[in-house]
């Protein structure tokens, strides 16, 4: 069971927890000097013996005896013996009093600066994180929406271009105009008969240009491999 950390205490009824967290590293540090010692962990307990009534909350309905948020132990005695009650412990000095009185008049100020005290209330450290978190999430979810936006936007323009093309381009002219790329593709008898007109009239250089002009046209090769079944009757 543990027992009160406070030198020649021992105490093992009604303990308290010492600070602990990042946030309250510097409060932590003050309760250690206070106890005079520096090998403590986040086990080691404190005794209500070693505080002052002032130091405790307001009488509560559940009857509870709670420690103030900024409660330091100010009821300390290293020269004596265990402690039995209040009255083997002797108070701070007059000096430490008066630091304390300071810290909580600074607590106490409305208009109080954030580094008038060093330590922050763990609560508030997690209610600023909730708040940064809701604050990220919103600047994504904007961020999503102007994105959505921008993809219907270019998705009616690709539309309304298909719709224009339709009434020039057959519909293999326009998926190679969709996918970049005729591999796989067979390509329509109107459409080879259109590349084949163009193709006599250009010749190979003029078809060939026609093409790096990325125009929905097969390759040469492929307007001879169709050719190649095609027999011509005489009369």
């Amino acid at each position: 069971m543990p027992s009160c950390c406070v030198p020649l205490c021992g105490n093992k009824s009604r303990l308290f927890r010492l600070p602990t967290g990042v946030s309250n590293r510097a409060r932590r540090e003050m309760w250690e000097n206070l106890i005079g010692r520096d090998d403590l962990n986040d086990n080691s307990r404190i005794c209500e013996l070693h505080f002052s009534e002032q130091q405790f909350e307001a009488k509560r309905a559940d009857g509870r005896k709670l420690l103030r948020p900024n409660a330091v132990p100010d009821v300390l005695n290293k020269n004596v013996g265990a402690c039995v009650s209040m009255d083997d412990c002797t108070p701070l000095t007059t000096a430490r009093e008066n630091e304390i009185f300071e810290l909580e008049s600074c607590r106490n100020n409305e208009n109080v600066n954030v580094g008038c005290f060093p330590e922050v209330d763990p609560l508030l450290d997690q209610i600023n994180i909730v708040e940064e978190s809701q604050t990220l999430i919103e600047n994504l979810r904007n961020a999503l929406r102007k994105a959505l936006r921008e993809r219907n936007k270019y998705k009616k323009a690709l539309e309304s271009c298909v719709n224009n093309l339709q009434g020039t381009l057959n519909e293999d002219q326009i998926q190679f105009i969709q996918t970049g790329t005729a591999r796989g593709q067979l390509w329509s008898e109107d459409t080879m008969t259109k590349a084949l007109k163009l193709y006599l009239a250009c010749g190979a250089k003029g078809y060939e240009e026609i093409r790096r002009q990325k125009l929905p046209y097969p390759s040469i090769r492929t307007i001879q491999q169709r050719l190649q079944g095609i027999t011509l009757k005489h009369k």
